[in-house]
């Protein structure tokens, strides 16, 4: 039985990327998705977007949000404006066995101090895998964002 999607992905337009981008993108530094698994442990790995004739470090562009919107290749972006210290937004993804468990207990807590989240399972194929999302009218604290993480979220997401 194949797990491949069969959903159509819609063209995305150079404005609405540029709209994505002010919306979330915090700053212009940004990761790239290995597009193979690596062959030891079968992870799908996050890496810095550089050069490759230089190695300097790629700054976030439209073009590049516009190919992550499309599905080309997935992006990591930074929620956490590094002027401010304020977030408008949290993606949180966890990929262990208690995975869910602590995902709904954050997600309590978020509840409690007024944010809403929504929880989906991973599309990965982890059996345990989930996120948590959330999209703020204002921008809030990053500080009270992680202060309403339980402490094993935040232990995982120190591990990497």
């Amino acid at each position: 039985m194949s797990t491949q999607s069969t959903a159509v992905i819609l063209p995305v337009t150079h404005a609405q990327a540029a709209e994505y981008m002010h919306m979330f993108a915090n700053r212009r530094a940004y990761l790239r998705q290995s597009h193979y698994p690596n062959k030891k442990s079968g992870r799908f790995y996050f890496y810095k977007a550089c050069n490759r004739e230089s190695k300097q470090p790629l700054s976030l562009d439209v073009a590049t949000v516009q190919g992550h919107l499309e599905g080309r290749f997935t992006i990591g972006i930074y929620a956490i404006n590094p002027e401010s210290q304020r977030s408008k937004w949290t993606a949180i993804d966890a990929d262990y066995a208690e995975a869910r468990r602590d995902l709904l207990q954050l997600q309590q807590a978020f509840r409690e101090d007024g944010i809403e989240a929504l929880m989906e399972r991973s599309r990965r194929g982890a059996i345990s895998g989930s996120s948590l999302q959330s999209l703020c009218h204002q921008t809030l604290p990053a500080l009270r964002l992680e202060c309403s993480a339980p402490p094993r979220c935040r232990d995982q997401a120190e591990q990497g």
